[in-house]
């Protein structure tokens, strides 16, 4: 298996001569926990689509000539995928994400609040945002497929923005409270759309292959946002009415977040060794200003402080998930609270930085099995 710049490339090698041969190649994200067919026509496999991203591992059959047929049609995510020897049952561990809201005031961040209380919902997993008056948009499964919620910061008025199709994640709320930014699969590949807050009015950006994480400018003019162009995920920039795209970035990266002040972007991308690391960029041309290298868990859980002065992320420390401020400026990094056990799936500060939201929950696995398949 190799990563090519548009996708996963899967190959078969001929034990006898060394031959590669592509086995399949159509535009997947990741590939993953494959098993031969009994009869060699094909593989079962946990994989996800480049078009569907970030959505989780789903469980395939491919033919030796691509043909796919997706087994599972959900949102837990899967792994350890094997075959019985008559090829009649496949057996994979299922993962079962749970996640609800939670929020703290920015003072005592160790006196955190529940808000949503969803047995087995994913919450906020894929993405939380604030409104100026205190309210928060956020990701939720809650209405079937992954739609967008609002909720007020004391948990009440929870209203459905988004629903009927697609996945929609990564809300980013405009300053002014008009609009939430989100990608979603809504019209086939992942792209960029609004959504009216207070009318619910839709509004597709973007018609690209992939773009997603946007995040809306300081000054509430432009979407930032991740997208594929000639094989690489780049930083773009699109006005928030929609029209010209521009590429704001030559460097491969995603994952934004745009400085309190508007003048920095910072993003996940690769140092020149391959290493990965957090990029500082100008936002008015793109230029790398800075780059650190972070213990962070995930790429997206990176976000900027309030005042703009450090980079706060989630860090796993033996049994604790912790919250962790990194000065730009340099210095030791600052222990801002730790979850307990609990996995952090997203976060994000309050326009007045007096208020931090929080997804979190856990993870459940069981053992599956599949049959009736062929």
């Amino acid at each position: 298996m190799t990563s090519e710049s548009d996708g996963i490339r899967l190959w078969r090698v001929r034990l006898d001569s060394g031959r590669e041969i592509p086995l399949f190649y159509d535009g997947w994200r990741s590939v993953r926990w494959i098993d031969w067919l009994w009869d060699g026509s094909g593989l079962a496999m946990a994989g996800a689509e480049l078009r569907s991203s970030p959505s989780p591992h789903q469980l395939w059959l491919v033919s030796n000539q691509g043909a796919r047929t997706k087994l599972t049609h959900d949102l837990n995510d899967y792994r350890s995928v094997s075959l019985t020897r008559d090829g009649r049952h496949v057996l994979a561990v299922q993962l079962q994400h749970h996640s609800n809201l939670w929020v703290a005031p920015a003072e005592n961040l160790g006196k955190p609040r529940q808000i949503t209380f969803d047995l087995a919902s994913y919450n906020g997993a894929k993405g939380v945002s604030w409104t100026a008056d205190g309210r928060i948009v956020f990701a939720s499964d809650s209405a079937a497929a992954m739609s967008l919620r609002m909720i007020a910061r004391d948990g009440r008025e929870a209203t459905q923005l988004t629903k009927d199709s697609g996945d929609d994640a990564n809300p980013s709320v405009s300053p002014d409270s008009s609009y939430a930014v989100f990608d979603s699969t809504r019209a086939g590949p992942r792209n960029i759309w609004s959504v009216n807050l207070q009318h619910g009015t839709l509004r597709r950006l973007t018609f690209g292959s992939l773009e997603q994480d946007p995040i809306v400018s300081r000054d509430g003019r432009w979407v930032i946002y991740s997208g594929l162009t000639n094989g690489r995920l780049g930083l773009h920039k699109i006005p928030i009415d929609g029209g010209q795209s521009l590429q704001l970035s030559l460097q491969t990266c995603e994952f934004a977040d745009v400085c309190p002040d508007g003048s920095s972007i910072a993003c996940y991308s690769w140092q020149g060794n391959g290493d990965p690391a957090i990029s500082i960029l100008r936002a008015a041309g793109g230029e790398v200003m800075q780059m650190l290298t972070l213990p962070v868990t995930s790429p997206r859980l990176v976000r900027w402080s309030p005042d703009g002065r450090a980079l706060v992320f989630v860090r796993q420390d033996r049994d604790k998930t912790c919250l962790v401020s990194q000065p730009i400026a340099g210095g030791p990094p600052k222990l801002l609270t730790d979850f307990g056990k609990d996995q952090v799936f997203a976060f994000d500060w309050s326009p007045d930085g007096k208020w931090l939201s929080v997804s979190r929950g856990g993870v459940v696995s069981d053992a599956v099995m599949f049959s009736g398949f062929r």
